[in-house]
């Protein structure tokens, strides 16, 4: 029996570092849960993440896609 190949996966560990540093806040937390699902559009994500305003959400997601370079 071998050691797994890590190298593959080395690109993905090192932006999944990232991300769990940049969640700081419950927002943030949620938003990813959701989206770990699939893609959604702004107003369903805002739906289902619950009870945050537009603004909140409108900022997280502008934040979390600077932090990650989209």
């Amino acid at each position: 029996m071998h050691a797994p190949d890590y190298q593959a996966e080395t690109g993905q560990c090192v932006l999944i570092g990232r991300m769990l540093g940049r969640v700081t806040d419950k927002w943030t937390v949620l938003i990813v849960r959701v989206l770990g699902r699939g893609p959604r559009r702004f107003n369903a994500l805002r739906r289902e993440v619950g009870e945050i305003s537009q603004k909140v959400l409108a900022s997280t997601l502008r934040r979390t896609a600077l932090f990650l370079g989209r």
